[in-house]
């Protein structure tokens, strides 16, 4: 949860020291263990904010200026290849522990100047300031793990962890950039994962680079995730060894901290994993693990099905008792309004973030992380895309269109086998199912054809809509707001991954740091993630079986009814209860809303209305849904009110 910030004048005046304190001062909370700022009256000036993460984090000294190099320099890290660095630069075993990660990434910069993303691992951010040149070099990890936000104009640039530190200088643009939050209302998912609601203020892209002088601004990318290379061995049992010794690394080289650990617990395989993995290395170590997992608050069984269940808690306990040295803690957070808790990730983040229905649960967890004294939380955020990808979801359909009728043939039965289904359910599920599914997302263009394709989801207004011409933009850009569910699995992997664009890795760092934590992915390591996308789809969907690789990977280490579990949980399911049980800060907010231009300009407030009235009358999977429009209309009017408020 450490941070690092920075200015530079690219038209020569000298930074500041006054900037630089605005800076540090709106984002203090990031560096409860100190930090520092370096500007010697010249055109830059950088800052870090420091949390002590890890052992060797106490002896973090940054920035730095190295006059032998003309050289200024600051970063914030928890690097996972500690001893590949350190044996690259010849560095004692006495003083590896006093030797923090800031450090190494400082001597790889000597080293390797702005090729030395390529040999680090693990979640950071760096700046470097070449005086002579009058070059900065911004750059941030591989999976985009930390947060990093930057602004300019020809006559300055500025940088920071957290967009608080941008929004703190008078210099920094303020404009509401219309097309992103039309974007954002229509769940229009852009593919540089860049821009910002505010005009001028971009996130930098996980794997990127950023290069500034008084003349020129450039953004490259370093590492591609598409770019994956093979991965082959000759047995099952290879394939299975080689993913728990990588993924094992994952997981112990986000132990090392100096505060406990903790971990998110779900139902599910990915979380799963990485507790059964962490309480393994720490059970060597005598160590507990505690885990939080998110229990509803309100009864909503008539939500569960045969594919979905609403309390994740009894298989996760079942998993905790497995494990044996988990501490393992319920968190229902009912004291956590919805209406407060997305109030508390505007404060955090700065602009609205989209899970709305878990932010109560979410926040309640790290607040109960916070209370624990933990130092870190891991969870198991990426894995859906990596680890426990369920491989081709539709392993009759794509062989069918094919015309590989034997094939075809193999994986009806395998998968009606697997699932006990009939073969009518097989047939209705695997052929069926893929054929109609593009017909029926496009079934309220069918049902209302004068209707945007958003209607059912977006709190948007008509007639912003139209004045920015988003169907027309949309259409041009080749992008489905249908959701067409059905891709070839390559393709469906990286759009559940979104690599160069996925924003929950800094969603994390940032909430993190407003409970004193870091957060940490095992599933999101840069080797994880390699190996995952190289390995050939059989190996996670076999005999229809889905997510085939984690599934024998866990034996043994997890439980057998959660190992083999083929039901999901619905996290945040009682988000409507919440709700409704919460009518009078509902009512408050919306009156808000009402008599807010801006939020009347932008957002159908009569249909937020009229979900809203139909949600108190009942509780249904179809009211619930509109829910989600609702509560996507309530963040963005909320930003839009304190926007307004920032502007006076």
């Amino acid at each position: 949860m450490s941070a690092i910030f920075g200015l530079f004048q690219r038209d020569d005046r000298p930074v500041t020291a006054e900037a630089l304190r605005l800076m540090r001062e709106a984002m203090a909370y990031w560096g409860p263990d100190g930090g520092g700022l370096w500007q010697n009256g010249g055109a830059a000036g950088l800052g870090q904010l420091l949390t002590h993460n890890t052992p060797e984090a106490v002896h973090e000294q940054l920035p730095r200026w190295m006059p032998q190099h003309q050289l200024a320099f600051t970063a914030h890290a928890r690097l996972d290849n500690r001893a590949e660095l350190c044996d690259q630069f010849e560095i004692r075993s006495s003083a590896r522990p006093h030797t923090s990660d800031g450090d190494l990434i400082l001597q790889a910069y000597l080293q390797w100047g702005e090729d030395c993303p390529a040999h680090l691992l693990g979640d950071w951010a760096l700046a470097a300031w070449h005086a002579e040149a009058r070059r900065l070099f911004v750059t941030r990890d591989h999976y985009g793990n930390t947060a990093l936000y930057y602004t300019h104009s020809p006559r300055f640039l500025a940088f920071a962890s957290s967009l608080k530190g941008l929004l703190a200088l008078p210099d920094t643009p303020r404009q509401l950039d219309e097309l992103q939050l039309a974007r954002y209302l229509t769940l229009w998912i852009t593919n540089d994962g860049a821009p910002m609601l505010y005009q001028n203020i971009w996130r930098l892209p996980p794997a990127h680079c950023l290069t500034v002088t008084p003349d020129s601004l450039r953004v490259r990318q370093y590492w591609r995730m598409e770019d994956a290379p093979a991965v082959r061995f000759g047995s099952d049992e290879a394939y299975v060894e080689a993913f728990l010794d990588i993924y094992t690394e994952a997981v112990r080289a986000r132990l090392r901290a100096t505060r406990p650990v903790g971990v998110t617990l779900s139902a599910g395989l990915d979380s799963g994993s990485v507790a059964a993995l962490a309480a393994r290395e720490l059970r060597a170590e005598g160590q507990t693990l505690t885990a939080f997992t998110s229990t509803p608050a309100y009864a909503i069984d008539s939500f569960a099905n045969k594919n979905w269940f609403t309390d994740e808690w009894p298989l996760a306990h079942a998993t905790a008792e497995y494990l044996g040295n988990v501490t393992h803690l319920p968190i229902r957070a009912e004291h956590i309004m919805p209406m407060a808790a997305m109030r508390r990730s505007l404060e955090l983040h700065g602009w609205p973030e989209h899970a709305y229905a878990n932010l109560p649960w979410m926040m309640g967890l790290l607040e109960a992380a916070q209370q624990h004294g933990l130092g870190a939380l891991l969870t198991g955020q990426v894995g859906n895309g990596g680890v426990s990808w369920v491989g081709d979801r539709f392993p009759v359909w794509w062989p069918l269109r094919r015309g590989q009728w034997p094939a075809a043939w193999g994986a009806l039965t395998a998968w009606r086998t697997a699932h006990g289904r009939s073969w009518w359910g097989a047939v209705r599920s695997q052929i069926l199912r893929p054929l109609l599914l593009p017909m029926w997302s496009q079934r309220q263009r069918l049902a209302q054809p004068f209707s945007p394709p958003w209607q059912a989801y977006s709190p948007i207004h008509p007639a912003f809509a139209r004045r920015l011409e988003v169907l027309k933009q949309m259409q041009a850009a080749g992008y489905d707001a249908s959701f067409s569910p059905v891709r070839e699995p390559r393709a469906e992997r990286l759009a559940t991954l979104l690599p160069g664009v996925h924003p929950m890795g800094a969603l994390w760092h940032e909430n993190g740091a407003g409970y004193g934590l870091e957060v940490r992915d095992p599933t999101a390591d840069k080797r994880v993630l390699e190996f995952c996308l190289g390995l050939p789809d059989e190996q996670f969907a076999r005999d229809g079986r889905d997510r085939w690789l984690i599934r024998r990977a866990m034996n043994g280490l997890l439980p057998p009814e959660a190992q083999w579990n083929t039901r999901r949980g619905l996290q945040g399911a009682d988000i409507a209860q919440r709700v409704v049980a919460n009518r009078a800060e509902m009512e408050e907010t919306l009156a808000q809303l009402n008599t807010n231009p801006l939020a009347a300009e932008y957002l159908d407030l009569t249909r937020m209305e009229r979900g809203w009235t139909k949600l108190q009358q009942a509780i249904t999977p179809a009211t619930a849904s509109a829910l989600l429009m609702l509560l996507r209309g309530l963040g963005t009017g909320l930003f839009l009110i304190d926007w307004q408020k920032n502007m006076k």
